[in-house]
């Protein structure tokens, strides 16, 4: 199982943040650099623009130097400041955008590949993919967020540095207010990120489900549920009690907070600076004389400047903490390691039997096994279906024949071989499958049935549409193949019924040219005509392959070489349809049970 981890320790901080760096620097070092190095100079050259170029001409001017000296200082600084003019809007709008382009592709293609190729078991644990969630949705973002402040922080760290040595130099004592300041904005600021960290840990839970109930106000998934229920009622009851628990998190908060910003900005603004620093320099200046008016004009700006560098760099780790928690999702993301081996390299024989040495399976985390002591046979071009109740089993032994699992006990062989034995990519393009909870993609139909992107047989699908009933929808599709499916990105894209989105989805496995074919409920939303054409169809186009059929509607099974009747995860009747019905066990009572209904139905009818 997925732990979560202590992301809010210093070595969390920088391990994760030095991540994001990495991954910007391995797929655009230009950005990475330029975005560090513009953010340098620009607070550098502000400094001597604000602080010491005034100072400079003041002190030139009481000391009646020549206009000349003036310029030893002014030409450097205005050619900087003109040459940011001219360059800082080029990266703006060009350089940056471009960068951010290229940045976000690369890592988005990462994420995924690295979600193509995840075990399918990560999806059973809750916590890894809430972090999968956020990782895809938000951690791209905060990966430019971390070189925003490591730019940032390296800016502001050249700025103290000068300005620091500056005061240092002019005058050493000056430096104690600045450290005394130092002191009490760090102690401060220690108190305020507490306060917040407590206060954001605490609105966590009533802000996801805040986000919840948008959601599912928004997804059109739930729309028909919520017209068609009192639910909506619910929800507002739900977001009112999670705002209000917000709201009474932030007024407990809130006193603790103001009273940390108040004292800070006190001590640092109005007694260490703009009293006591202040009156320290106007009597070095006037009574003692031991600085001039330009540094003491200097000196001033210095200790402001330096006064808001310090209060930028002690908000910087809350930011780099802040970046950390979705780096950290991001990280543990891309580095998790597969459990399912892919290390086979014997060549996959074009032809086998397919075979289950008494398999059984448990669900990672679960307490009892799903299936037990699975014994069967898939032969070349048997046509096999399954049969049960629900939660007996079946889709589970699927997913093991595709080997998106792995047996907890008991092998799986092909040809006699055990099924790790075979590269993993090369096995699962044997078979091909359309699952009960199959997804139509925002892409042209033809993509829909290739499921690739190369040219489709429209020769060969028309023929499976005509199969399938589906001639007469596909020729009122504005493009043919080349028509959108879904609404998505194209107004005029088709939206499809549930039969007809079925039948979508069972012509991209009877379109494929794999060995063996499965179809989990494949007529559950087809009427009986287009169940009997379904049955037709498969007869005629899997002669030579193996059909794995999964239904509750045993109407569609008869056409099957063998049946295997599962029940609590074991198989507890198989063989051909005549001869479980000639047994009269659970297959012919179920059977028996759906004919009596189909025969009441047609004659209401």
């Amino acid at each position: 199982m997925h732990k979560k981890k202590d992301h809010a320790s210093l070595g969390r901080i920088f391990q994760n943040n030095l991540f994001a760096f990495r991954m910007i620097g391995s797929i655009s070092p230009a950005y990475l650099i330029v975005k560090i190095l513009q953010e340098a100079v620009k607070n550098v050259s502000i400094l001597f623009e604000h602080t010491f170029l005034v100072a400079y001409i003041i002190s030139c001017a009481e000391s009646n130097a020549p206009f000349v000296k003036v310029l030893y200082m002014f030409i450097p600084v205005v050619g900087v400041i003109f040459a940011r003019m001219f360059y800082e809007p080029w990266l703006d709008a060009v350089f940056y955008p471009l960068q951010k382009e290229k940045i976000q592709k690369g890592l988005r293609l990462k994420m995924y590949s690295k979600a193509v190729h995840m075990d399918i078991a990560y999806y059973d644990d809750p916590a890894f993919y809430n972090d999968f969630v956020w990782a895809m949705r938000d951690a791209p973002t905060h990966v430019f967020g971390s070189v925003d402040t490591l730019s940032y922080c390296i800016s502001t760290i050249c700025t103290l540095l000068i300005t620091g040595i500056y005061i240092a130099a002019v005058d050493a004592w000056g430096i104690l207010f600045v450290f005394a300041a130092l002191l009490f904005s760090t102690l401060m600021q220690l108190r305020l990120n507490k306060h917040t960290i407590h206060k954001e840990e605490e609105r966590k839970l009533y802000e996801r489900k805040r986000d919840y109930i948008n959601r599912v106000f928004y997804l059109a998934q739930y729309t028909k549920d919520l017209k068609m229920s009192r639910m909506a009622d619910k929800l507002y009851n739900d977001f009112t009690d999670a705002a209000e628990q917000l709201t009474k998190i932030e007024n407990k908060y809130a006193p603790k907070i103001t009273l940390s910003f108040f004292l800070d900005a006190a001590v640092k603004n109005v007694l260490a600076f703009d009293g006591a620093y202040l009156s320290y320099l106007l009597y070095q200046a006037l009574t003692r004389q031991t600085i001039g008016y330009g540094d003491l004009v200097a000196l001033y700006n210095a200790a402001g400047r330096l006064r808001s560098n310090l209060s930028q760099l002690s908000s910087i780790f809350p930011m780099f903490q802040k970046h950390c928690l979705y780096l950290e999702k991001m990280r543990s993301f891309l580095e998790k390691e597969n459990t399912l081996s892919d290390e086979g390299k014997l060549p996959l024989p074009h032809a086998g039997v397919l075979s289950m040495e008494n398999v059984s399976f448990r669900y990672p985390g679960a307490t009892a096994d799903t299936l037990h002591n699975i014994l069967l046979d898939i032969k070349p071009g048997e046509k096999i279906a399954l049969v049960g109740y629900n939660g007996a089993g079946k889709s589970t032994l699927i997913k093991l024949l595709l080997r998106l699992y792995d047996p907890t006990g008991g092998r799986i062989t092909y040809n006699g071989v055990s099924l790790p034995e075979y590269p993993l990519q090369e096995l699962r393009s044997k078979c091909s499958a359309v699952f009960q909870n199959y997804e139509l993609i925002a892409a042209t139909l033809g993509e829909n049935i290739t499921m690739s992107r190369e040219t489709i047989d429209e020769e060969k699908a028309l023929d499976i549409f005509a199969g399938l009933g589906f001639t007469d929808t596909f020729a009122k599709l504005p493009a043919g193949f080349a028509t959108q499916v879904t609404k998505e990105f194209d107004e005029n894209g088709a939206g499809f019924s549930g039969g007809e989105a079925q039948k979508i989805a069972i012509a991209r496995v009877l379109y494929s040219s794999a060995d063996i074919l499965i179809l989990d409920e494949p007529s559950a939303a087809l009427d009986p005509l287009s169940e009997y054409k379904l049955n037709e169809l498969i007869l005629s186009l899997s002669k030579e392959k193996s059909v794995i059929i999964i239904s509750h509607r045993l109407s569609t099974t008869r056409m099957a070489d063998r049946i295997y009747m599962l029940e609590n995860g074991k198989i507890t009747e198989s063989g051909s349809h005549d001869a479980l019905i000639a047994l009269g066990g659970k297959y012919a009572q179920m059977f028996h049970l759906q004919a009596e209904k189909y025969r009441v139905a047609g004659e209401k009818a």
